[in-house]
């Protein structure tokens, strides 16, 4: 088994707004921006349904006239994927009953997503009902950030942060195989 050696950074949300001040920080995830038809799925299952010749207008038909693809509410993806791919897999293999549990994984790291993007009372209030519910969490975690920095668990240490990053993994893993 291979195994990375990784430095575990830490950065402060006040390193994050001054990147996206001085125009340093790209939010928009580079898989976006991939080239179109070079990939290959490993399973028969996933056969698409349309074909571009050029990136370009692959690229207009997907983006249409915005600047990035809503993948969450994870209807948007699986929507697209029918419209693209062959009974839209491999993004429909989640409605299986099994993987529902996935599906409220997305859903929560959707609330959090958007109270980190729009600060309105909104997203707090989803925030608030959908990811922090009834659970007893400190005050000082009631808050994004403070949800994310808090302990998940203690052993092995890992924050909540941690956890829906692997969580999101595990997601990416089921889709691609």
């Amino acid at each position: 088994m291979k195994t990375l050696d990784i430095a575990k950074t830490v950065y402060k949300v006040s390193d994050f707004a001054s990147w996206q001040k001085a125009g340093s920080l790209v939010l928009s995830p580079s898989f976006q921006r991939r080239p179109v038809g070079r990939l290959k799925h490993c399973s028969s299952s996933v056969v698409p349904r349309v074909f571009f010749k050029s990136d370009q207008v692959a690229r207009e038909v997907i983006f249409s006239d915005r600047n990035y693809v809503d993948w969450l509410p994870y209807r948007l993806t699986q929507k697209r994927a029918n419209a693209f791919f062959r009974n839209g897999m491999p993004f429909t293999c989640l409605n299986k009953p099994e993987n529902k549990p996935d599906l409220k994984k997305l859903e929560k790291l959707l609330y959090i997503r958007n109270i980190i993007a729009h600060k309105s009372s909104y997203s707090r209030k989803k925030f608030e009902d959908k990811v922090i519910g009834s659970s007893p969490v400190p005050l000082l975690e009631r808050t994004p950030a403070g949800y994310l920095r808090g302990i998940f668990r203690i052993t092995p240490s890992q924050t909540r942060y941690e956890n829906l990053i692997n969580e999101m993994a595990s997601i990416a893993k089921k889709l691609c195989s």
